[in-house]
């Protein structure tokens, strides 16, 4: 199953893809555990797109999510210039900041990032165990 959305630059639009990632995962009967992390991933993924990549305020962001039988696949794709890959690490526990990346890491199987020409591609995967 696939679904593509064209949302808002805005953090209330990550409740709309948070809604159709869970709607898809349940028709394949995930784990409702799995389907909770990805969710989770999903919507930090989000965040960070428009806290940190969006510029404009008219701007768009594009998502696929792909589910099946074996797992999920979300990729936002949206204006972002490049940053660090860095390994994410949990920041300091006073830090009011940056766990977004780390819990991606920890909640998904995959994550990847894409950039050519100010966009920023990130992809999510997940298999159901």
């Amino acid at each position: 199953m696939e679904q593509r959305l064209h949302l808002d630059a805005d953090l209330a639009a990550a409740r709309v893809l948070r809604q159709a990632v869970i709607a898809l995962c349940e028709q394949v009967q995930a784990d409702e555990a799995a389907i909770g992390d990805f969710a989770l991933a999903v919507s930090e993924a989000f965040s960070n797109a428009v806290r940190h990549g969006v510029g404009a305020r008219q701007a768009f962001i594009e998502a696929q999510v792909e589910v099946n039988g074996e797992g999920a696949r979300v990729c936002l794709r949206y204006p972002g210039e490049p940053f660090a890959l860095d390994e994410p690490c949990l920041p300091a526990v006073d830090a009011t900041g940056g766990r977004g990346r780390f819990l991606m890491s920890i909640l998904t199987d995959q994550v990847h990032y894409h950039f050519e020409r100010g966009i920023t591609q990130a992809t999510l995967t997940k298999q159901w165990r």
